[in-house]
């Protein structure tokens, strides 16, 4: 790490931040190990495994090190990761989400519930990265044997410079929720949340078809490069894009396509009459957010209407969307489905979306 890396990384587990001090905890072979917490030279870290032998070794021989395990432990990155490498082969896999702030976080009770229907041994946990800290820790953590992790906010451009490569839809995106570390040691950039969008559209519609006429895209922030691109690779004919703010949709339309026709916000009723598609992706609607003023009086009855936010789980424009007819399909699903390409890459195993999980998310 940098000489003046003060990073704090917090662990959410079971839905609560735990701010861990930077000490060994006592350790002995009477005790139920838990896991381990290794302060590097200018890093304050964290890092917890469960259920594994191999860690607790390590965890037990880093105690040894120094004469009372309650003292704050001062290793290098390098040490650590020389003397007790060999001993993480057969550890179980590790990834993460990071972001800042991230305790809101779905993502662990996610992968959580996957590792554990699935009987894998690993661990997934919420990490809050400083942004100003994102490459230096992402660096340390795959270096300590992560095998991946997912990212969110504001990392996502970070991470696509982060990587050393990346695939073609994080690249038209320009922004990366999944990085994978592949068998050669190099970091692979993704980005799923288009493919989280569609399937959830795909998987909750009855005859929905994004060629059949224009889309209404709502919002020009990061979700609605991911929606733009997976609309436009589905074979939209064209995309009206709308946001608050003008010069940030003239912005995002110039770099994704010339298929994206910029409209004022308060024209964006005028339009609906004409459009098969309408997404919000703002967070307008949200609970504790303003709410979406969208008058859907004359909504094309054949549209099908998708919201990203999902709590609540039915926003009020699904609920006026319904009431006129149209299919209407939430956020939930797109979270779920775009967790599935990482934990694959990850644990090696591709996880299913169904019910059970939808509603442990939703709890």
């Amino acid at each position: 790490g940098s000489d003046n890396l003060q990073t704090e990384i917090k662990l959410v587990r079971s839905g609560r931040v735990e701010n861990f001090l930077v000490r060994m905890a006592p350790m002995n072979e009477d005790r139920d190990l838990k896991g381990y917490v290794v302060a590097f030279d200018d890093i304050t870290s964290l890092v917890s495994a469960q259920r594994s032998a191999a860690w607790g070794d390590v965890a037990r021989r880093i105690a040894h090190e120094i004469k009372n395990p309650l003292t704050p432990i001062q290793l290098s990155a390098e040490r650590i990761i020389k003397k007790f490498s060999p001993l993480l082969t057969d550890t179980p896999k590790l990834a993460a989400v990071l972001g800042h702030p991230i305790a809101q976080s779905k993502s662990p009770l996610m992968h959580g519930h996957w590792l554990k229907k699935n009987q894998i041994s690993g661990d997934y946990f919420a990490i809050d990265i400083p942004p100003a800290r994102f490459s230096e820790t992402v660096r340390m953590l795959f270096d300590l044997g992560f095998s991946g992790f997912n990212v969110t906010i504001p990392h996502k451009e970070q991470a696509l410079a982060f990587a050393d490569d990346a695939t073609p839809r994080a690249q038209r995106i320009g922004a990366s929720n999944t990085l994978i570390r592949k068998d050669n040691g190099n970091i692979n950039a993704d980005n799923t949340d288009g493919y989280g969008f569609m399937t959830n559209l795909i998987s909750q519609s009855i005859a929905w078809q994004p060629s059949i006429g224009p889309s209404l895209v709502l919002g020009a922030g990061g979700a609605a490069r991911a929606i733009l691109v997976a609309l436009l690779d589905a074979g939209a004919p064209k995309i009206y894009l709308c946001n608050r703010t003008r010069a940030r949709a003239e912005d995002l339309a110039a770099e994704i396509s010339d298929l994206i026709e910029v409209i004022e916000w308060q024209d964006k009723e005028d339009i609906l009459p004409k459009v098969f598609t309408v997404v919000n992706s703002t967070s307008l609607g949200m609970i504790g957010k303003p709410a979406l003023d969208f008058d859907l009086t004359h909504v094309n009855p054949r549209a099908l209407v998708a919201d990203l936010i999902y709590a609540p789980l039915e926003t009020q424009l699904l609920k006026d969307a319904r009431a006129r007819g149209c299919e209407v399909v939430g956020g939930i699903g797109m979270l779920l489905h775009q967790g599935v390409p990482g934990f694959e890459a990850w644990f090696g195993t591709r996880p299913v979306v169904d019910q059970e999980l939808e509603a442990l998310v939703l709890t």
